[in-house]
């Protein structure tokens, strides 16, 4: 089972939630654990989450992935994941930021989508342009890491 670190950093209402690869502590049910506690303690003026991704064990723990979307589905918060491209050769680098999951209730098929009101085209290119803000802040947080990432 792969073993990861979990650890929190607050950059206003951003949240960024690093998973770190370590051989050291025990994987499985105890980093989910971990990982549950410190999404728990993310308090309710965060709007959205940046996933770094960038050390975490690859391929990424589904039930961390499947773990912080239940937690941003019930919070109605946007949630950024930053990945590395791996390459056949084994080696990676940074991939582009990728929007991980939709706020909850408007994922295709979950609740039929209500009559479209004359707000609804403004709240839909509000959302747009706010993810593309987090997109952007999400890759510069990556620049302002990557000399000094926490996992290094």
């Amino acid at each position: 089972m792969q073993s990861y670190t979990v650890q929190v950093h607050l950059y206003g209402s951003v949240a960024v939630v690093t998973l770190c690869a370590t051989q050291t502590r025990p994987g499985g049910a105890a980093c989910l654990e971990r990982l549950a506690r410190v999404l728990a303690g993310i308090g309710p003026g965060v709007a959205s989450l940046v996933l770094d991704l960038d050390c975490a064990p690859y391929p990424a723990p589904a039930d961390a992935l499947a773990e912080v979307d239940r937690w941003a589905a019930g919070r109605s918060i946007t949630v950024v994941a930053l990945a590395p491209a791996h390459r056949p050769t084994g080696t990676h680098q940074p991939g582009p930021p990728a929007l991980r999951v939709l706020p909850a209730g408007s994922a295709p098929g979950d609740v039929p989508a209500p009559p479209e009101s004359d707000a609804a085209p403004l709240r839909r290119l509000r959302r747009l342009l706010g993810t593309r803000v987090l997109v952007h802040r999400a890759a510069g947080i990556r620049r302002a890491r990557h000399q000094a990432h926490p996992c290094s």
